[in-house]
């Protein structure tokens, strides 16, 4: 076996413990695939960067306390390719936002959820949002 070869043959054995890996921090095992919310919310930041967009706002429970909330999207640079910028969200505005929470957050103060997709005052729906776009 020349040198060629074995460096094909190495890349090829290495590339999916490499590859598994990169998709690794990717997987949605913390959020609850079985509910989905939908809230009116008030938007409180609007973080549009990789390796995920980040949405925090705030919306009231079912006794209308106002819960805190993190909302974990796709990446900045896939969203983008499906309409969103840097200046799709500002902070104040009035949304609703749709995603899976995080087990195991009842009766925290901070609430966390995975991003499925946000819809506008006008009813205008921005893209699809989610960590795990089929």
């Amino acid at each position: 076996m020349n040198a060629t070869t074995a460096t094909v043959v190495a890349v090829l054995l290495v590339s999916p413990c490499v590859g598994s890996s990169l998709f690794a921090h990717h997987g949605a095992a913390a959020y609850d695939r079985t509910v989905t919310l939908t809230l009116k919310a008030s938007v409180t930041e609007f973080i549009f960067r990789n390796p995920h967009i980040i949405i925090s706002f705030d919306a009231p429970d079912e006794r209308g306390q106002v819960i805190h909330w993190s909302a974990e999207g796709g990446s900045s640079s896939g969203l983008s390719r499906r309409g969103w910028t840097w200046k799709t969200l500002k902070v104040g505005d009035q949304v609703t936002v749709v995603g899976n929470p995080a087990r195991g957050m009842e009766g925290q103060d901070k609430r966390v959820m995975a991003l499925s997709r946000v819809i506008l005052p006008n009813g205008q729906v921005v893209g699809q949002a989610s960590l795990t776009v089929p």
